[in-house]
């Protein structure tokens, strides 16, 4: 692993500020988590020996998990549309990224529906899992429930401290999906 000092430690120190225990998000925004994960696996694909693998697991486990059956993430909180590799693929940003995740971090699934693409390559991604969620469902931010065709996001987290700005008022917010098609659905504050 890299030493701490310099840059290396500075970048290993803004992950943990902004990337929960749990993976998720510490502003509440699921969009900037993937945006998170995304910079941090192109730093990974540039220097491996950083040492944030385990961080950025728990991160693509939480993504992953709350990804509709349609491959974009459940919107909690901001989205800006902001990606850091604008690619031509077709797949919707979060199970892009999320997957991209898998496959470099060589985790035993990966989400859904996700095919290798350019993002993949640029990030470092060599290995193929079977398709599948992660087992894990429950964060501190979020829990993910899936029944027969209903797909449940229970959110209870909230931002980052202290004005938790980036999470809105989507505390304690219901999504709901059935047979792949979102029936509720809460795009927390508008401006």
């Amino acid at each position: 692993q890299v030493e701490a000092p310099g840059a290396a430690g500075a970048l290993r120190q803004v992950l943990h500020n902004l990337i929960r225990a749990d993976g998720s998000g510490a502003e509440g925004s699921t969009h900037y988590l993937a945006f998170t994960l995304e910079w941090a696996l192109l730093a990974r694909a540039a220097v491996p020996e950083l040492g944030i693998d385990e961080l950025l697991t728990r991160a693509t486990t939480f993504l992953t998990s709350v990804l509709w059956s349609s491959g974009e993430h459940a919107r909690i909180g901001d989205v800006d549309e902001g990606v850091v590799l604008r690619t031509l693929g077709t797949q919707p940003y979060g199970r892009s990224v999320a997957g991209a995740a898998a496959a470099a971090l060589h985790l035993d699934w990966r989400p859904p529906g996700w095919v290798p693409d350019l993002r993949a390559m640029l990030l470092g991604a060599t290995a193929m899992a079977p398709a599948r969620r992660p087992s894990e469902d429950r964060f501190d931010a979020v829990s993910a429930l899936q029944r027969g065709r209903a797909r449940v996001l229970i959110v209870h987290g909230r931002g980052l401290p202290p004005l938790r700005t980036h999470a809105h008022s989507d505390a304690l917010s219901v999504l709901l999906e059935l047979s792949g098609q979102p029936i509720l659905v809460d795009r927390g504050s508008w401006h």
